[in-house]
């Protein structure tokens, strides 16, 4: 189904249909779950259904969306890139703030992407023991999380002055 649905936006120009196909099989071959997001009923007489969205490597609704943007990324970058050596090449650096299930999501999306740096902040002490595991015991080198002493807030305005450094970088952030 996402197949479908996206090939109505995407040309084949842009991303031919068995690369596109190939992408999205790669991001959701982390899901536990066969169907990925397994529409369940609750009550089919009422046509009352649940459309599970927990079943990626976080658990959390948007790994549905952040795994398939880390292979769109990676995607692209690799087809840019494609004889490029040293500074030629074009590299993509994700700044983002959480407090707890984007950053979580957003790396498990990023790991070990060509091309791609993620730099995750979160509030140290601020987010739950499980969150904070899942974003600090990634150990791929395009991954770097940030605790920063202070709120939620404050690691906004970190990631605010990071938007300042996009004359210099490409730079895309998420929230």
């Amino acid at each position: 189904m996402a197949y479908e649905l996206l090939s109505l936006y995407i040309s084949p120009s842009e991303i031919p249909p068995a690369d596109l196909k190939d992408i999205i099989n790669r991001s959701y071959a982390t899901f536990r779950a066969a169907d990925t997001t397994p529409l369940v009923p609750l009550r089919e007489e009422d046509n009352l259904y649940l459309l599970e969205l927990f079943h990626g490597p976080t658990f959390a609704f948007k790994d549905v969306a952040l795994q398939l943007l880390g292979n769109l990324f990676e995607y692209f970058l690799v087809r840019r890139n494609k004889g490029k050596t040293g500074k030629d090449r074009h590299h993509l650096t994700v700044v983002g703030a959480t407090s707890g299930d984007t950053g979580s999501a957003a790396i498990y999306g990023l790991r070990g992407k060509k091309d791609v740096s993620v730099f995750i902040l979160h509030p140290k002490g601020k987010v739950s023991p499980i969150q904070e595991a899942q974003m600090t015991t990634v150990l791929d080198a395009n991954v770097h999380n940030l605790a920063v002493e202070g709120t939620f807030d404050d690691c906004q305005v970190s990631h605010f002055l990071c938007h300042l450094l996009q004359s210099q970088l490409i730079l895309c952030r998420i929230q």
